[in-house]
């Protein structure tokens, strides 16, 4: 994480111009960070059922695998991941 600018003079305008940069930069970063790329190279999944649970004490690969594919899915559809 990157250290915040500190006012170096009485211009406080410029400083929060650049304060708003600086942040808009590192939210950039950390979205490109968690964003691995398009449709084309990112995550995908086939074979799939849609599975919102999943009981801990008696999932199995599988069954793991189904959330796994249903949480991937969902955040592609937010355009959270590509």
């Amino acid at each position: 994480m990157a250290t915040l600018p500190r006012p170096d003079s009485d211009d406080l305008q410029s400083w929060g111009f650049r304060l708003v940069d600086d942040l808009e930069n590192e939210i950039e970063k950390i979205n490109q960070a968690a964003n691995t790329g398009d449709d084309t190279t990112g995550f995908s999944v086939s074979n799939e059922t849609d599975t919102k649970s999943l009981n801990v004490s008696t999932a199995n690969a599988a069954a793991v695998a189904n959330v796994l594919a249903t949480l991937i899915k969902a955040l592609r559809d937010k355009g959270i991941l590509a």
